[in-house]
């Protein structure tokens, strides 16, 4: 519940997430949206550090493992608010969100084990760049040249050891959260959270996006998932999100109609969808101009969908 106790249509919190929030508040959706969110931070951050060190290298006509910058250059290297923002920011909410879900007296899940780690290498990593951009200003180089040498020796390796090492935790973690994440198909703030958000938060690592996605949960792809959400807004009367629910699963199933022609579940879930849509529209010329249909927006203040 947030602050203020307005509930979304998604029957779930409308604010983001924060440590605050009840255990209870703690949902498989909250989970996959700190995850994707602190992978998008991450991202572009590792696609500049890989540019920068290549371009540098080349540079210099050496190979990259025998790359060596000063402490500016190294520094420059990775973007240190960025780095904040992500362990203080999706990684130290992830990680909260992780163990309240997973987390047991004596056993975990190994989602929530690559979580730990990809928050205390992230803050090591932090660590090493604040050395270097900050740490480094302060030596004396007439009497402590070695020293500094030494510091820039020790983050020369623990750069691209951190670097690299965080983008495989992020692969291995959303391998296992793929695994996890269809026994929550039908969850009701999930799967309506997920069409509704799901398009720019899984954009990043998804080619498809949220149709890409889709395909990770459930057998019959997009028609299935979106029939999914479709009817679960329809159950709470949410006449406007279903219809496009509907109307967007059929317009895929058009488009890929050969490749969905042998997809039992797909064909299954389009057939029942395109029932609701020509229903929803009978309905909506029946309803029209008497404003009896509703739309997210119409949850009263305090209600939780159910």
């Amino acid at each position: 519940m947030t602050g203020s106790g307005r509930m979304s249509p998604t029957g779930g919190p409308t604010a983001t997430w924060r440590p605050y929030l009840s255990v209870a508040d703690v949902s498989i959706w909250l989970l996959v949206q700190e995850f994707f969110k602190a992978k998008s931070i991450f991202a572009p951050m590792f696609e500049s550090y890989e540019t920068q060190v290549l371009r540098q290298a080349e540079e210099r006509g050496v190979d990259r493992r025998f790359l060596r910058l000063d402490a500016e250059g190294l520094s420059e290297l990775l973007d240190f608010r960025a780095l904040e923002r992500l362990r203080d920011g999706s990684l130290a909410d992830l990680k909260t969100i992780s163990h309240e879900l997973f987390r047991g007296a004596t056993t975990t899940d190994k989602f929530d084990r690559y979580v730990s780690e990809l928050y205390h290498e992230a803050s090591i990593l932090k660590e090493e760049h604040y050395r270097v951009s900050r740490f480094a200003r302060g030596y004396d180089m007439s009497t402590e040249g070695q020293s500094y040498e030494d510091a820039l020796d020790e983050v020369h390796e623990q750069f691209p050891r951190k670097v690299h090492g965080i983008h495989d935790l992020f692969e291995r973690a959303k391998a296992r959260l793929e695994e996890i994440i269809p026994g929550h198909r039908d969850d009701k703030v999930f799967v309506r959270s997920l069409y509704l958000f799901g398009e720019e938060l899984l954009t990043d690592s998804y080619p498809e996006g949220l149709d890409g996605f889709y395909w990770v949960i459930y057998g019959g792809g997009p028609p299935e998932g979106y029939l999914v959400a479709g009817e679960s807004f329809l159950a709470s009367g949410f006449q406007e999100p279903a219809q496009a629910c509907f109307e967007r699963g059929v317009t895929y199933g058009e488009k890929l109609a050969d490749f969905l022609a042998d997809n039992a579940d797909a064909q299954r879930a389009l057939v029942t969808a395109r029932r609701h849509v020509e229903d929803l529209r009978s309905k909506g010329d029946e309803l029209k101009g008497s404003g009896s249909t509703r739309s997210p927006e119409d949850a009263p203040k305090g209600e939780e969908v159910a």
